[in-house]
């Protein structure tokens, strides 16, 4: 069982709307050391509704607690086919350089797709 400051899980957005306001914040309770980075990882589980469609994942970063000058840190695109979206699971490791305090992600769909709803996506320090 992970802490719950180092994974957060949210729904996956109704494409068809093009607009998803279920934004995961995770914050770190204290910086690391600058010497120190660490791998993050984004995941989605299986969602139906993608009228082959993709969902745009962007993970970003800032010191700030109100995210505030945050800094797109990556993006990713998992494709949609007919059915459904399939479950991903990608990792990526932050620089010590990236120097941020809270991660933020969020999902977007694409116009005319499908509601995924029934899906979650969640971003995790994993080390």
């Amino acid at each position: 069982m992970k802490d719950a400051f180092l994974i957060q899980s949210a729904a996956m957005p109704n494409a068809a709307n093009t607009v998803n306001t279920n934004i995961i914040t995770l914050a770190q309770v204290a910086r690391r050391p600058s010497t120190t980075g660490y791998r993050v990882r984004l995941a989605n589980t299986i969602a139906t509704g993608a009228n082959s469609k993709n969902i745009n994942y962007r993970v970003y970063g800032s010191a700030e607690s109100n995210g505030a000058n945050a800094v797109l840190q990556r993006s990713f695109v998992v494709a949609g086919n007919a059915a459904n979206h399939a479950a991903s699971n990608r990792e990526f490791y932050l620089d010590p350089e990236a120097n941020v305090t809270y991660l933020y992600a969020s999902a977007l769909g694409e116009a005319n797709g499908g509601d995924a709803g029934d899906g979650t996506y969640s971003l995790e320090i994993v080390d």
